[in-house]
């Protein structure tokens, strides 16, 4: 991380206004380092960041950091009909924000190749052609960058607002989820003379908690500015997303009553701003999950319209799981901590962590069955530690939930190979599941001694989790490998 935030630095002292970022890691809640610099960045030195939202789709909650920062210009990836590509990642972010900003073209791109490259020429010779969001949000940085050359005077934020706001999704693409797309397929031609602008790029109402009976309505508010000299009329509407989008990341069409506005007409004066509501009820609709809308300002007499995301998430039937770690001391562990969802949750793979001297973590996941893997930590040295491997084959999650994943409560593992055979380097081996929801899971475990093993739970079907021990004894010069089960 540190050597890309050098990079962005690098890049904003030298007065660059926007730089482009191909590429991201998992993004995790609250804000992380790379975030922070995107951010920090564009607050005190004025550059837009164009920032890919990943390669992990289809599937929804995929977009990585640090296309997940608030001020970054996240760009998700569209096919030649327009449609979201099966690849591109999908919103909403850890933090449950809105993202990907806009899509742009990242399907078989054609680009120049290096002469030292292992890429096929599949594009011509000098040429190759390749597919992600990689390729995506160069198109975005380009535009912004001609947008810049055109206006010199315009920030950062008002480049990510006319670039957002002049995007639309494409006829054949049919109302893509704003979870997809944002407010659409990016316009070079369109952005660089855009009048009406929505300063406020996306509406994201975050996670509205199971269950929604006594739900609140979300309220805020969208500010236009009318960057033209003469007074602007506008029509107001919502195009709530017509049918479950391509990569299924939505719950299909949000009810009549969900989203609503304030004003169905607005008057923008030139050079100055106005302002709507727009309200989400999520107790409307009984169908849980994402749901969206794109908020569309259009000029009266003609003009180009402003389009503005909006989503908000009516949650699933959905509980909290505290895990509580303790060390073979009694003391709260710091531990690693893997759920695998299975059946209907499967997908769901949280990993989480507990730290030292607080040794809990809590965390909220849909109603289902689970698998859980923690590796609880005892201090042995100032350099060293005890791991204890406790495992939940079956973690029926119905209602809010505790476990607790004590390192008092699990047995060493002892193991004797005939012939005075030493112990030399070996591994506990987990296969659990069936299906879509199958894993397996390795922990290496290089002293038998400070190793040691428990269950929580009913034990599971021997055809559903299975434990192998695998290591390696020498004896003299002879090294032999065994499996224990």
């Amino acid at each position: 991380e540190s050597g890309i935030i050098a990079g962005m630095e690098w890049a904003a002292a030298r007065g660059a206004k926007v730089a482009n970022l191909s590429l991201g890691g998992e993004d995790t809640p609250g804000t992380d380092p790379l975030e922070a610099a995107v951010n920090n960045l564009t607050r005190d030195k004025n550059i837009l960041f164009v920032i890919t939202s990943g390669n992990e789709g289809p599937g929804a909650r995929t977009v990585g950091s640090p296309g997940s920062a608030s001020a970054a210009l996240t760009v998700g990836s569209a096919d030649r009909d327009g449609s979201t590509s099966d690849f591109s990642s999908v919103g909403p972010t850890a933090d449950a924000t809105l993202k990907p900003d806009v899509v742009a073209p990242g399907r078989d791109i054609i680009a120049a190749r290096s002469g030292a490259s292992s890429l096929p020429h599949d594009g011509g010779d000098g040429y190759t052609a390749m597919s992600g969001t990689s390729m995506a949000a160069p198109h975005v940085a380009g535009t912004a960058a001609l947008v810049a050359q055109q206006h010199p005077t315009w920030s950062a934020a008002r480049l990510k607002q006319v670039i957002a706001s002049s995007a639309a999704p494409t006829q054949d693409a049919k109302n893509p989820a704003t979870f997809e797309q944002g407010t659409g397929l990016i316009n070079a031609d369109r952005a660089g003379t855009q009048k009406i602008v929505s300063e406020t790029t996306s509406v994201g109402f975050g996670v509205q908690r199971w269950p929604h009976h006594d739900d609140k309505p979300l309220t805020r508010t969208v500010t236009y500015r009318n960057l033209g000299d003469r007074n602007a009329q506008v029509d107001l509407s919502l195009t709530t997303q017509s049918a479950r989008g391509k990569t299924g990341s939505t719950a299909g069409t949000a009810p009549q009553g969900m989203f609503a506005l304030s004003a169905q007409r607005l008057t923008v004066p030139a050079g100055g701003t106005a302002q709507v509501r727009i309200t989400a009820d999520t107790r409307v609709g009984d169908t849980d999950g994402l749901f969206g809308a794109r908020l569309v300002a259009t000029p009266e007499g003609g003009g180009q319209p402003a389009r503005t995301a909006v989503a908000v998430e009516r949650e699933v039937e959905s509980y909290d799981v505290r895990i509580d770690a303790t060390d073979a001391q009694g003391k709260p562990a710091g531990s690693e901590i893997w759920l695998e969802g299975e059946g209907p949750v499967a997908g769901l793979s949280p990993m989480l962590f507990t730290e030292p001297g607080e040794g809990t973590v809590t965390t909220r996941l849909p109603r289902g069955t689970y698998r859980m893997t923690s590796y609880v930590a005892t201090p042995v040295n100032e350099d060293a530690s005890r791991t204890a491997m406790i495992v939940q084959p079956r973690l029926d999650l119905t209602r809010d939930t505790v476990v607790r994943a004590d390192a008092r409560k699990t047995r060493p593992v002892e193991i004797t190979a005939p012939g005075g055979a030493a112990y030399y380097e070996g591994a506990m081996n987990l296969f659990a599941g069936s299906g879509n929801s199958a894993s397996a899971t390795t922990l290496f475990v290089p002293d038998l001694k400070q190793f040691t093993t428990g269950r929580l739970g009913k034990a599971a079907a021997a055809d559903h989790f299975e434990a192998l021990m695998t290591g390696v004894w020498t004896k003299g010069t002879n090294h032999y490998r065994v499996i224990v089960p």
